[in-house]
């Protein structure tokens, strides 16, 4: 499932430029996620765990999709709710670049942000779709 990373192309930056929605949950995810990525401290070492998850769910279904849902903090103040999605946005970059690494086409992922009402930290849901 490895394979060389190869220049990564995002056109317009578009994952930078997640459109939060202001839902409670993600809409149309009715399964658990597959993985939950919290960035609650400055290294999140997350990459082996997903590897593992990814790779089973691909030896189960190997046209698998993924859904990549970022999810930042809604605190009802303007600038710290825009400080939050541009971390999460960070952090969702992030993610979709190690499942790249990993041999995820990007046209097998499904990227989206949400802003949430009690999150602490963002966080970065994986979805098997």
């Amino acid at each position: 499932m490895k394979r060389l990373l190869r220049p990564l192309i995002y056109p317009a930056l578009a994952i930078a430029a997640l459109v939060f929605a202001h839902v409670a949950h993600a809409e149309g995810y009715a399964s658990k996620p597959l993985v939950v990525i919290r960035f609650n401290q400055p290294q999140v070492y997350y990459e082996q765990s997903l590897y593992e998850a990814v790779s089973k769910a691909v030896a189960v279904k190997p046209t698998v999709m993924l859904s990549v849902v970022s999810a930042a903090p809604s605190t009802g103040n303007q600038a710290n709710d825009l400080a939050w999605q541009q971390n999460a946005s960070a952090h969702t970059q992030q993610v979709v670049a190690s499942l790249q690494n990993m041999g995820v086409p990007l046209s097998r992922m499904n990227i989206s942000g949400q802003r949430e009402n009690g999150l602490r930290y963002d966080e970065v849901r994986v979805y098997v779709r």
